[in-house]
């Protein structure tokens, strides 16, 4: 949060040419792992609720 972007997609710079496909894959592979971190904790709470 304090960087104001996701750490592998680095910043946007106003001005300054960017890649879209790379942006893009960056951006998704950051959901990734934001995926994978949260689906185990859903998963204990899924368990614990049984």
């Amino acid at each position: 949060m304090a960087l104001g972007h996701l750490p592998n997609a680095g910043p946007t710079r106003p001005g300054e040419p960017w890649d879209v496909t790379d942006k893009l894959g960056r951006v998704l592979n950051e959901l990734e792992h934001a995926h994978l971190i949260a689906r185990p904790t859903t998963r204990v709470d899924q368990m614990e609720t049984r």
